[in-house]
């Protein structure tokens, strides 16, 4: 009823002429910040000018559990309940020299925290004596043009493969970029950081362990609408004493990008080895592989998307001398905001993590990871656009999830209001049926718990 109320409420504020016919107020909630043409001071031809914008979100959510357990929690002060209401602030500035030069810096203050749940650590639900309010670097990077289709960029900016499956982080990278009408080809090489969640603590050094990537990106435009995606990267890590590991990925897929229709299909292979990590000390071979597909695509006022992706399993002998666990971003392109990333505001519990094991910059999953989603939405008004989302997951050997494959079914309603151009309200309704597949990784005691998990999220979002 809350999250009816607050729909409605939003509807009478927002004006009519909120959305141009086209437009489509998602970005607010979920794009990014990088300023455009319209927010610098001068025009583009002009020998210096500065360029601003950025994003501030107030959300709040509640959930009656976290572990699909309904036993009281006699020693957890605070109950079994789980919410948080928070304030964060993005912003970007770019810094241009003409067209030969531009500085980039981005930022975020947040997690000052309305609630009990204040911990002042990137993780919302782990406990902590610290305050709320943090601010993070993201990015700060120098662009710089050598001649008409070369560039070059050197800082701590976003590094992702074109699948986004194996590499989406912020880290440290020089880059040697070559574009022209038919084709953007970059070198890469960098170091990959510790997690850096929403970014790096002005107070932390993140860069505390060897880690070196470096590789090949090649984008080959097919028509104004097609590309064929092609990547070939590797890393070295050093974080393990004596134990390093090294990898090597192989990406190729395809994209269509219209404004009303997109489309993608990638495909991950990688290969290396990791010495030293098996029993008795063995070096352990690794071969892996990872896959994504999915749709998303609006006609008139219907919107409609798919999407899945797999992530592949180890075998069931751990430390045998093979290893299939993918290593992974953690990072996808499904809709589902339980299961996966709830990209209104990445909060970090988010049960693919959940059920995942992390190893420095990566996400690898013993059991493999599957996950299909389906959104069909409707643009009721001018500034009102409703959606359901209805994702499944499952183990994909369900051996290594003590014999459980089906992890759980998600249902979301998810409300967005554009009260202006440049202002989005959301209401969002959450369901989540879970399986004792994701018990097991969710509930250390009971882990055939499978008690319903129900919620929503309300917020605002602006663009400047």
């Amino acid at each position: 009823m809350r999250t009816f109320t607050l729909t409605l409420i939003s509807l009478s504020l927002c004006a009519p002429s909120a959305l141009a016919e086209g437009h489509d107020p998602l970005w607010a909630a979920t794009g990014d910040e990088t300023p455009s043409a319209a927010l610098c001071s001068g025009a583009e031809d002009a020998p210096r000018r500065l360029c601003v914008g950025g994003r501030f979100t107030t959300i709040a959510h509640m959930h009656n559990d976290s572990d699909f357990d309904p036993t009281p929690r006699f020693f957890d002060p605070n109950g079994q309940t789980d919410g948080q209401a928070a304030t964060f602030l993005r912003s970007y500035v770019r810094y241009e020299t003409g067209a030969s030069l531009h500085v980039n810096y981005e930022m975020e203050v947040g997690w000052n925290a309305w609630s009990r749940h204040d911990p002042g650590k990137p993780d919302a639900f782990l406990p902590g004596d610290g305050g709320g309010l943090a601010y993070r670097h993201r990015q700060l990077f120098a662009d710089a043009r050598l001649s008409e289709q070369v560039r070059v960029r050197a800082g701590f900016q976003e590094i992702k493969d074109p699948s986004g499956l194996f590499l989406d982080h912020l880290g440290g990278a020089l880059v040697l970029e070559y574009k022209d009408a038919n084709r953007t080809s970059a070198l890469w090489i960098g170091q990959l950081p510790d997690s850096t969640y929403e970014g790096v603590a002005v107070s932390d050094d993140n860069f505390i362990h060897d880690n070196v990537f470096g590789g090949l990106t090649y984008i080959y435009n097919l028509g104004a609408h097609q590309k064929v995606d092609f990547a070939l990267m590797g890393l070295s890590d050093h974080r393990a004493v004596d134990r390093p590991l090294t990898l090597g990925a192989l990406v190729l897929g395809f994209r269509h990008e219209h404004p009303r229709y997109q489309a993608w299909a990638h495909g991950v292979v990688q290969a290396g080895v990791w010495e030293g990590s098996g029993v008795a000390g063995v070096d352990q071979d690794i071969f892996a592989w990872a896959g994504q597909v999915g749709v998303r695509s609006r006609h008139g006022k219907l919107l409609w998307g798919m999407n899945a992706f797999a992530l592949s399993p180890d075998d069931t002998h751990d430390g045998n001398g093979t290893i299939g666990t993918f290593f992974g971003a953690g990072k996808n392109r499904s809709a589902t905001t339980l299961l996966t990333e709830d990209e209104y505001r990445d909060r970090y519990d988010n049960f693919d993590e959940r059920m995942g094991t992390p190893w420095g910059p990566f996400l690898n999953h013993g059991a493999g990871l599957a996950v299909v989603d389906v959104t069909v939405g409707y643009r009721a008004t001018d500034c009102w656009t409703t959606r359901l989302v209805i994702g499944d997951a499952m183990n994909i050997e369900a051996a290594n999830a003590l014999d459980k494959g089906h992890a759980g079914l998600e249902f979301s309603w998810l409300n967005d209001v554009a009260i202006s151009e440049d202002v989005v309200a959301f209401a969002h309704a959450q369901l989540l049926v879970p399986d004792e597949g994701l018990a097991v990784f969710a509930n250390d005691v009971d882990r055939s718990a499978t008690e319903l998990l129900y919620g929503g999220e309300i917020g605002i979002t602006a663009r400047f």
